[in-house]
């Protein structure tokens, strides 16, 4: 009887040891994880204010500066009423930028950046550009609110600016494809191939914009991760107009 009971007082210790680790190392990761979003917002706020948009958005963009910090920088996305107020950054591949910062720091939040399989970003038919979809509401977060025609009603219009124009983005449409369907088709030349991927947007879109985009235009294709089903992702297309 009193080894059994010695036994099971071992086991109790073992257990509670166990849970310990357990917790310790759970409030490791979330301090860490918090601090990777204070950090993270804490070198954005900086870049805002020195490219001089952490104030009231205005659309003149100090890139003189940015390309200065990194040379990577082709543009900035703003969206009124929202977190989305960043640099965009284009890289050799789609790996650079997603744990690292437009300062070159790692970090989970990344830096929202132009897919580099795009030719040439806001001058060919479809530009596509990447963000996280960070549980904290930063990054490309917001675009899962898309799905809702009352957010899109608030939202119609987001701000892209590049070195050489300043565009309007005409949203007109919003669903939750798989990673590499059609809507990452870049580099089109044809009408024909144009007018298929409108076609397919329309059809899979969960809003009704009536906004007519034709194979003469220029669209955006903003993507971020969704948790719908296995690889899924969150796109928000529009149609560029220069302001």
């Amino acid at each position: 009887m009193y080894n059994l009971s010695m036994k099971k007082k071992k086991i109790l210790k073992i257990i509670i040891f166990i849970l310990i680790l357990v917790i310790a190392f759970s409030i490791y990761k979330i301090g860490t994880t918090l601090y990777s979003y204070y950090e993270a917002e804490k070198t954005y706020e900086s870049i805002r204010e020195d490219a001089g948009v952490s104030d009231n958005f205005s659309g003149s963009i100090d890139f003189d500066m940015l390309l200065g910090v990194n040379k990577d920088v082709v543009g900035w996305i703003y969206s009124e009423g929202t977190v989305i107020n960043y640099p965009i950054v284009k890289s050799r591949d789609n790996n650079e930028y997603l744990y690292k910062l437009i300062t070159g720091e790692y970090n989970s939040n990344g830096t929202i950046f132009v897919d580099y399989r795009c030719d040439e970003p806001f001058v060919g038919f479809n530009t596509v550009i990447h963000g996280h979809h960070m549980n904290d509401g930063s990054m490309f977060c917001s675009l899962e609110d898309y799905s809702g025609i009352e957010y899109y009603n608030e939202h119609k219009t987001i701000d892209i600016i590049t070195p050489d124009n300043w565009y309007e983005m005409v949203v007109f449409a919003s669903f939750i494809p798989k990673a590499g369907s059609e809507v990452y088709t870049m580099n089109i030349e044809s009408t024909e191939s144009k007018e298929m991927l409108l076609d397919y947007i329309k059809a899979q879109s969960d809003i009704e914009t009536g906004i007519d985009v034709t194979a003469d235009d220029k669209i955006v294709t903003l993507s971020t991760c969704a948790y719908k089903f296995e690889n899924a992702r969150t796109v928000v297309i529009g149609k560029l107009i220069e302001k």
